[in-house]
């Protein structure tokens, strides 16, 4: 065994040595031990639908009365360009 090995293993075990020592002292005065981490809220679940066939000169009254249900517009898009019918999709939170 080298010297430079052999004097890094008497640094490790010296210092493995000091750590478990302040460790050990740190016990015996009664320091509190580290709080636990929180833990994360729980997901919120959705329900959703989409409703067809929207006009889109109505899709505001549309929206509102599907928000006065608790409903919330998450999006809108275009079903067929000739016509103008429109597909809005909304989300809600499950209870």
């Amino acid at each position: 065994m080298n010297r430079n090995m052999l004097l890094f293993l008497i640094v490790f075990i010296v210092g493995c040595a000091a750590g478990m020592s302040m460790d050990s002292r740190a016990l015996a005065q009664g320091t509190p031990a580290p709080t636990p981490a929180p833990s994360s809220p729980p997901l919120q679940k959705w329900e959703y639908f989409c409703e067809r066939n929207v006009n889109d000169r109505e899709v505001n009254e549309t929206a509102n009365r599907a928000g006065q249900k608790g409903w919330e517009l998450v999006g809108v898009t275009s079903t067929n360009i000739t016509i103008g019918n429109l597909l809005a999709c909304y989300k809600r939170p499950v209870p």
